[in-house]
């Protein structure tokens, strides 16, 4: 089970799963949403008719893990801390709001562009 988790961002034909140029160690979770919204127009009748169908973006929400002890980059440079670029990465990409491409086990997605981004931490050796 543990080797199915650590590996499963290879899982997608061999792609690993990233955000930008930010390589994620494991893929923990992905979310792909896609949304239409039908309009809706009353007549003199009293029904509704549905006239119109427009596709919303696609959404993607991805929940991944970059570890400072990375079992695939040996040659990282010594005292670099993998956790803390991943962070800069991503709050840059939130603060350009330039477009990027993720990827994800099932599919490229180009044009992305952070709307959410949530670092969550905790303390359970007592120490961030």
């Amino acid at each position: 089970m543990i080797l199915g988790l650590l590996f499963k961002s290879m899982a997608g034909g061999g792609r690993q799963s990233s955000i930008g140029d930010l390589k994620l160690d494991v893929l923990i979770e992905e979310e792909h949403s896609m949304e239409s919204e039908i309009t809706d127009h009353p007549v003199e009748a009293g029904a509704v008719i549905h006239d119109h169908v427009t596709n919303q973006p696609r959404r993607l929400k991805m929940t991944g893990f970059v570890s400072d002890a990375p079992l695939k980059d040996a040659d990282a440079p010594l005292g670099a801390v993998p956790s803390a670029s991943a962070y800069q990465t991503l709050e840059q990409l939130w603060i350009a709001r330039t477009p990027f491409v993720a990827v994800t086990t099932l599919r490229q997605y180009d044009s992305m562009i952070v709307e959410t981004l949530k670092v969550p931490r905790n303390s359970p050796e007592g120490a961030l």
